[in-house]
C-alpha cells in the first residue's frame, strides 16, 4: 500500500509562536504604561495638589513648601536608600521627636490632608528611647523613585514593618528653614484681624504660669514679640534651657496658626 500523505507542518517558528509574542508585548506595554502612570501621578500630580493648598491657605505657604522639599529632599530619599538590598522588615515609616517645632508638625499636619502622609501613634519609643510620632509615607511617593516601581512596590509591601522608621530628632538640620519662622512669614497686609492677634498679650499663651513669668521677665509682652524672638532669647531667663524655651516659642507659633487655620 503506499504510504499515507502525512498532514502538513508549518515550520514556521515566527508564525506559531505568533500569539505568544503578541500576549508578551500586550503585557510588556501594559506594564510599561502602568510604571509611567504611577510616576507621573506620584512624582507630579499629587505633589501639585498639595501645593496648591497655599492658594487656599496663603498664610500657611512657607509651611506648605517647606513640607514639600523635607519629603522629597529627605524623608524619601532616606527611605529609599534604607530599603535597597533589604528582603525583610522593609520601611515606609518616619518618626518625628515630639519636641519637634510646632511649624514642623503643621507642616506634617498639612501633608496627612494631602494624603502624602498618614499619622500613626504618638508616644512612640524610638532610638535612646526618645517619644515622638509615627507617620506613614503614601507608598505610591516612594515606589515612584525606582526606574521598576511595580517590582519594587511588590517587594516593599510583602515585607512592610513598622519597627523600622527613618527618624528625625528635635533639631533635625533640615527643620532650619522653617525653625525660626517669625511674623514676618505672615501675610499680614490689609489683615487687621492677625494683627490683632500677633499683638494679643502673652497672657492668652497655653503656657505655664513659670514659663509666662519668664516671658515676662524678658519683656516680650504680646505674641507677636515672642515669634520675633529665638529660642536663644528665652534661654538668656534663669532656668529656661532647651525644652522650655521649645514650648514657650511653640506655643506662640501654635496660636498664630490656629488663627490662620480658621
Amino acid at each position: 500500500h503506499p504510504a499515507r500523505a502525512q498532514p502538513r507542518r508549518d515550520h514556521n517558528p515566527q508564525r506559531a509562536a505568533g500569539p505568544h509574542c503578541k500576549a508578551l508585548r500586550h503585557l510588556t506595554q501594559l506594564r510599561r504604561n502602568t510604571q509611567e502612570t504611577i510616576r507621573e501621578y506620584f512624582r507630579e500630580e499629587i505633589w501639585a495638589e498639595h501645593s496648591s493648598l497655599a492658594e487656599r491657605y496663603p498664610g500657611h505657604r512657607v509651611l506648605i513648601d517647606w513640607g514639600r522639599q523635607f519629603i522629597e529632599k529627605n524623608v524619601l530619599p532616606d527611605l529609599y536608600r534604607r530599603n535597597q538590598g533589604r528582603t525583610s522588615e522593609t520601611s515606609s515609616y518616619l518618626w518625628v521627636h515630639r519636641d519637634a517645632p510646632q511649624t514642623v508638625r503643621e507642616a506634617l499636619r498639612l501633608l496627612c490632608y494631602s494624603g502624602i502622609l498618614q499619622e500613626g501613634v504618638s508616644g512612640i519609643r524610638a532610638t535612646r528611647s526618645e517619644l515622638g510620632t509615627r507617620y506613614m509615607v503614601n507608598l505610591g511617593c516612594q515606589i515612584a523613585l525606582d526606574a521598576e516601581p511595580v517590582a519594587y512596590g511588590t517587594r516593599v509591601r510583602r515585607s512592610l514593618s513598622v519597627k523600622r522608621m527613618v527618624e528625625y530628632g528635635a533639631n533635625h538640620p533640615a527643620y532650619t528653614p522653617i525653625d525660626e519662622l517669625s511674623e514676618d512669614d505672615f501675610d499680614r497686609e490689609e489683615n487687621v484681624a492677625l494683627d490683632a492677634r500677633l499683638d494679643t498679650s502673652v497672657d492668652s499663651l497655653d503656657i505655664s504660669r513659670f514659663q509666662l513669668s519668664k516671658l515676662n521677665e524678658l519683656g516680650l509682652k504680646t505674641i507677636g514679640s515672642v515669634l520675633l524672638a529665638d529660642e536663644a532669647t528665652f534661654k538668656k531667663a534663669h532656668y529656661v534651657g532647651n525644652v522650655r524655651a521649645r514650648q514657650i516659642r511653640n506655643a506662640a507659633v501654635t496660636a498664630v496658626l490656629e488663627y490662620l487655620s480658621g
